[in-house]
């Protein structure tokens, strides 16, 4: 991929919603990239003990230790820090990442007794990345936006990936991920090989080391912010719209609003990008009123309506 901006392609707004031709982003050679097993490598971490009987949820595979199953008499690593999580006989569980305030105490990264290293965000990243290729929900002529990483989803608690033509969003909502997110970000650059042109963090948790920071730059530099979705365009706003810059989950839901929208009169209250305007004006919606408190919603919503041909 050149990182030119991810709208290049685009060349006229559609006049409703396309059928998906998804092409999948290709990784290189099966070989090169086969899914290495976990390295059980020494690794010494502070060990958290948990109660007698508090390690069923972990073996049935969640994700969270609350503070009501850590024994007492643990020791208090420092905030975001990995930890060794062990059942009352001291039979090894997980590895996860310490939170010092709030209910969720680790976030469990691992059941195996492996390093967090490089090779370990690099194989999770690829492995998300596997799905949406399955899935085809990455690159192709019509979309240039997905959601890479999506927390306990992906196994890993607390982070969320938005890919968007190029630009990357890491959003992290833990001290743990926060703490990790330049290594995420190397790891990803790997997993993408030439796809990331542009990566930004925007933390949600807000730590010592974010504290009256919105927005840093971890690679790179921001291409054209415009990208397709179905087929229509959609200007990112990462440095100052609300989460990732989109609401990508919602993708399937505007989509299906598309199947109703045709000759009704339709209301889009808390409007945000107008994402779901545009689609209800190219369903044939005879009216679509788009309504916001925020002015600067309403100019992102004004934006990309105009991008796809609609009058505003």
């Amino acid at each position: 991929m050149t990182c030119l901006g991810g709208d290049a392609r685009m060349t006229s707004p559609p006049s409703l919603i396309p059928s998906l031709r998804i092409q999948p982003l290709r990784v290189r050679p099966p070989s090169r990239y086969k899914t290495q097993p976990a390295r059980h490598a020494p690794m010494t971490l502070p060990i958290l003990q948990l109660l007698p009987g508090k390690e069923r949820s972990v073996e049935r595979g969640h994700l969270w230790v609350f503070s009501g199953a850590l024994a007492p008499k643990n020791p208090q690593p420092p905030d975001g820090a990995l930890v060794e999580v062990r059942a009352s006989n001291s039979r090894f569980l997980a590895r996860g990442q310490y939170q010092q305030s709030g209910a969720i105490r680790v976030r469990i990264l691992t059941r195996e007794p492996e390093q967090i290293d490089h090779e370990f965000w690099t194989r999770k990243l690829r492995a998300a990345i596997a799905i949406r290729n399955r899935l085809g929900l990455l690159d192709g002529p019509d979309t240039t936006a997905a959601r890479l990483v999506n927390g306990e989803g992906d196994f890993l608690p607390g982070l969320i990936i938005d890919y968007f033509a190029g630009n990357v969003v890491i959003q992290t909502h833990s001290r743990g991920m926060e703490l990790a997110c330049k290594d995420i970000a190397n790891a990803l650059i790997e997993a993408l090989e030439d796809r990331a042109c542009f990566i930004c963090h925007k933390p949600v948790y807000i730590g010592p080391d974010t504290a009256g920071e919105k927005v840093s730059t971890l690679y790179g530099a921001p291409v054209e912010p415009w990208f397709r979705e179905n087929g229509f365009r959609f200007r990112l706003d990462w440095a100052e719209g609300q989460k990732t810059g989109f609401f990508l989950d919602q993708r399937d839901h505007r989509a299906m609003l598309s199947r109703y929208a045709s000759g009704r009169t339709l209301l889009n209250a808390f409007s945000y990008t107008g994402a779901f305007s545009v689609y209800a004006a190219a369903a044939g919606a005879a009216e679509v009123i788009t309504l916001d408190s925020s002015e600067r919603a309403i100019q992102q919503a004004k934006l990309n309506l105009e991008a796809n041909g609609f009058a505003t």
